[in-house]
């Protein structure tokens, strides 16, 4: 179906530069070009892991005393961004030294993360009180932006994205709210009630629009493709995803069969591949695949990033309900976060993925069998090594 809504503005058509958050990974150009290090928090043992990539083993000490719930990350150059979904903050590690640098206060619950594509700001999604932070990383300076409307003042601002114009120096946020914008109306004695989702547009620190998207109940995930015309966010509640193209915000258009498995969606991410053929979208869902020995397993949709045509539909073996995904800057790897492990895949022909492998994430037990709240890729520090 098509969402019918009003559009007060139009996006500039030269926006190149995006961030993204997701419930599992961060796609931001800000990355460096050959990723190296894995990150996993665990909001269960408050503590952040580093993995090695090349060897497959633990990088380091796990990083501890410095979170209250560590949720979504972002990385940028030599620091990592740690949500803290109890703690109403973001903390500032230094991925050289793997301690503290900074704290930043939030709004309530945060849980979203994603930074400005030229490094300069962090955006934070709050779901106890409906705002988004804009902090800038150079001062810790902090700006809070409502989300919430007129006609709902429950929105649930989770996954967000950043673009930036290159013509008008402004940056643009699309927030997905996982509460949806409800309205109950009565006609001839019999009351109905219509659902509609709602990604919030913020333009630099003021909210710009909202586009609704009619039946969409628990929008949660989103991510950027195809050179950045098309936000994809995914809806848990109807296992749908929605593609928006965000230089026309009012044709969005539902891709009803992206989950022909069923099963919750539950995360979206877009990147290359190793083939350098055109972009893809990755979306995992829970439980919904049955293997030969009638267990349940996760499953991961392929498709490409401009229609949203299905590449492929492996099974994720050996990893349950899937909640976070990365995938490295060459487009050869997809790392995805489960309930007890972290699986890698072999991407490089997307149509034909190789089966994952469980990576060995710590050696130590109080760690190996905690769910991963979120992954992140990031280049290797020179001086921890």
């Amino acid at each position: 179906m098509r969402s019918k809504t009003a559009i007060l503005f139009a996006l500039p058509l030269a926006m190149i530069l995006a961030g993204c958050s997701l419930l599992g990974g961060t796609n931001v150009s800000t990355q460096p070009q050959t990723s190296r290090l894995l990150y996993i928090s665990q909001t269960t043992t408050n503590a952040v892991l580093a993995v090695d990539i090349e060897s497959r083993s633990s990088h380091g000490s796990p990083i501890t005393g410095y979170f209250n719930g560590p949720g979504n990350m972002v990385a940028v150059g030599d620091y990592l961004y740690v949500v803290n979904q109890n703690g109403n903050s973001v903390t500032e590690i230094n991925r050289k030294t793997q301690q503290m640098n900074r704290t930043f206060n939030t709004g309530r619950n945060p849980w979203g993360i994603a930074v400005s594509p030229d490094g300069l700001y962090l955006y934070v999604t709050n779901t106890g009180d409906g705002t988004v932070s804009r902090i800038r990383l150079a001062n810790g300076a902090s700006e809070v932006i409502s989300v919430t409307s007129g006609t709902n003042a429950n929105l649930y601002p989770m996954g967000i994205c950043i673009l930036k114009s290159t013509s008008s120096n402004s940056y643009y946020a699309f927030v997905a709210n996982e509460r949806p914008d409800s309205n109950t109306s009565t006609v001839n004695g019999v009351t109905t009630t219509t659902s509609n989702g709602v990604v919030t547009i913020i333009k630099d620190s003021t909210k710009l629009n909202e586009i609704k998207i009619t039946g969409a109940v628990q929008m949660r995930n989103v991510a950027l493709a195809n050179n950045n015309a098309i936000l994809y966010v995914t809806d848990q509640s109807k296992t749908a995803i929605y593609a928006i193209n965000v230089q026309n915000p009012e044709a969005a258009v539902n891709l009803t069969d992206v989950n022909p498995e069923s099963g919750s969606v539950s995360d979206i991410l877009a990147g290359p591949t190793g083939t350098g053929a055109a972009g893809y979208i990755f979306a995992s869902y829970r439980d919904s695949k049955q293997r030969s020995d009638g267990v349940l397993s996760g499953g991961l949709t392929i498709r490409t990033a401009s229609n949203g045509s299905k590449v492929a539909d492996p099974s994720l073996s050996g990893g349950l309900s899937p909640s976070s995904m990365a995938i490295s800057s060459d487009g050869t790897s997809l790392f995805v976060g489960t309930s007890s492990n972290v699986l890698w895949m072999d991407i490089t022909n997307p149509a034909t993925p190789r089966e994952p492998i469980i990576l060995r994430i710590s050696d130590q037990q109080e760690y190996q069998g905690a769910s991963p709240t979120d992954i992140v890729l990031a280049g290797g520090v020179p001086n921890q090594r």
